[in-house]
C-alpha cells in the first residue's frame, strides 16, 4: 500500500473527532504574506492602485488555497456522521471535486461549477505546478490570462519597448491577483455554508465557527 493510500485509509477509518484546526493557522500565515504584498506597493508608491509587483503574492495565493483544502477536509471529518460519504470524498477527490461533492451532499442538489473558483484554482495550479511559458509565445499562455489582464488583476510589462511580452511568472506576482483569489475562496466558503438546510443548523455550527478567518483579507484595500 502506497503512502497516499495509507493516509486515505487512516483518515476514512479514524473514529476521533478531537481535531486541531490546521486551516486557521494557514489562513493567518497566508494573510501575513498578503499584507506584506500590499506593503510592497506602499513602498513603491502604488498605494492607490495596488497594481504592483510583489514577491509575496504568489505564496499567499498558494497558501490560502491550501487552507481552503484543509478546511474542507476537517469539515468532512466533523460532518461525516451526518453526511455519509463525505470523508471518503475528502480523502480521494481533488479540492474542487470535493467542494462540489460536499455541496451536493449538504443541499441534495448538484452545484453548478463556479467559474470564478475554477479560474482562481487555475492560477493556483499554474504557480504550484510551474512550467515556464516563453514570453515570445503568447499562444502558449493559459486561456484565463486575457480575462484577468482585462480586469487589471495581472501585471503588464513595465517596459514599453517590449509591449506586453513579459513572462507569465512576472504577471502572477500581483497583489491584486492575490487579493482576488482570497475573495473567491472566502465567497466559496460562504456559499457552501449557505447551502445547509435549516434543519441542519447544528451541523452547520460545527464548521462555521472557523469560516470567518477567510474574511480577514477585507482588512486590506483592493
Amino acid at each position: 500500500m502506497g503512502k497516499r493510500r495509507e493516509r486515505e485509509k487512516q483518515f476514512t477509518t479514524s473514529s476521533t473527532f478531537a481535531i486541531f484546526s490546521f486551516s486557521q493557522d494557514l489562513v493567518t500565515s497566508a494573510f501575513l504574506l498578503l499584507r506584506a504584498a500590499y506593503a510592497e506597493g506602499i513602498e513603491e508608491g502604488n498605494k492607490e492602485s495596488g497594481g504592483h509587483y510583489s514577491i509575496h503574492a504568489p505564496a499567499s495565493i498558494v497558501l490560502i488555497c491550501t487552507a481552503f483544502d484543509q478546511w474542507l477536509n476537517q469539515s468532512a471529518l466533523m460532518l461525516d456522521v451526518r453526511y455519509e460519504g463525505l470523508r471518503e470524498s475528502a480523502a480521494k477527490m481533488s479540492t474542487l471535486k470535493k467542494y462540489y461533492q460536499f455541496a451536493e451532499l449538504v443541499s441534495g442538489q448538484s452545484l453548478e461549477k463556479d467559474r470564478e473558483l475554477e479560474m482562481a484554482w487555475d492560477v493556483r495550479n499554474e504557480i504550484v505546478h510551474w512550467l515556464p511559458r516563453l514570453a515570445s509565445s503568447p499562444s502558449n499562455w493559459p486561456n484565463w490570462l486575457d480575462e484577468l489582464q482585462d480586469r487589471g488583476l495581472v501585471l503588464k510589462s513595465e517596459l514599453p519597448e517590449h509591449g506586453d511580452a513579459t513572462d507569465l511568472a512576472s504577471k502572477l506576482h500581483s497583489y491584486l491577483l492575490a487579493r482576488w483569489v482570497w475573495e473567491i475562496i472566502a465567497n466559496s466558503v460562504k456559499r457552501l455554508l449557505d447551502l445547509f438546510p435549516e434543519e441542519d443548523e447544528i451541523e452547520k455550527g460545527m464548521i462555521d465557527w472557523s469560516a470567518p478567518a477567510f474574511e480577514i483579507f477585507k482588512q486590506l484595500p483592493s
